[in-house]
């Protein structure tokens, strides 16, 4: 089974604009959830349309059920930061709920 598959644990967090005490603004990465996962090296170029966004992948990422993740979130796993490039909601393509999952391209925080 697929979940069988997932044994690492992500801690995904959004980009959230927040308000200081004097009314102006800044950004700040806020806890959104939690959920099981598998990080895995990317592997080769990245061919089809879908996947091309103009940087480089260094992982994949593999979370259970459907996700809507964006350039406005990272995915925190053990002591990596992980920069979310793009997500794929497999999903989408009429998966069973048992089976279906999200796969995301990260690259790792380096900052």
């Amino acid at each position: 089974m697929f979940a069988d598959f997932l044994k690492q644990s992500a801690a995904i967090y959004q980009l959230m604009p927040m308000t200081d005490g004097f009314g102006g603004t800044y950004q700040q990465w806020t806890y959104r959830s939690s959920s099981p996962c598998l990080v895995q090296p990317a592997q080769g170029g990245v061919d089809r349309d879908y996947q091309k966004d103009g940087s480089a992948s260094t992982h994949m990422i593999l979370l259970p059920g459907a996700w809507e993740l964006s350039a406005l979130n990272q995915i925190h796993v053990e002591s990596k930061i992980y920069n979310v490039v793009a997500c794929r909601n497999w999903n989408s393509l009429g998966a069973s709920n048992a089976n279906g999952h999200t796969t995301v391209s990260c690259v790792v925080e380096t900052s």
